[in-house]
């Protein structure tokens, strides 16, 4: 399988480095890798991906105006607005009913499974042209 441009969402350093290893290993052609929401919002403003991996916690980094909602929950929907097919790579997912009312397209996979069941998860996306198969 062949991964064109993905962006990795995570602030965890050491699952960060598992998934950019597993992307690899899997013939991913752009891969960008963000550690906050700062980082992930520039990343998504300066050029387009096909894929993202993203953490819904980023230990709350976010200093805006609308602190009680995750900086994850954000990023995701201006994902969807822009057509990013998203695998959800969390410990979070008691929400998924939520995430799922931003983007009925995601896939959730909770962070207790190994990497390749995300890089398996992007490629039923890429199978189905950004469309959950």
């Amino acid at each position: 399988m062949t991964l064109s441009s993905v962006l990795v969402v995570e602030d965890d350093p050491v699952i960060c480095v598992g998934l950019e290893v597993a992307l690899s290993d899997a013939g991913c052609q752009s891969l960008k890798s963000a550690c906050s929401y700062e980082d992930a919002l520039a990343a998504i403003n300066a050029r387009s991906f096909d894929y993202c991996i993203l953490d819904l916690d980023l230990g709350n980094s976010f200093k805006g105006p609308f602190p009680n909602e995750p900086e994850g929950r954000r990023l995701l929907a201006i994902l969807q607005s822009r057509g990013v097919s998203t695998v959800v790579y969390s410990g979070i997912l008691d929400e998924q009913r939520r995430i799922r009312d931003l983007d009925p397209s995601v896939i959730t996979i909770d962070k207790t499974e190994p990497a390749q069941t995300v890089i398996e998860a992007l490629g039923r996306f890429k199978r189905s042209n950004g469309v959950l198969a």
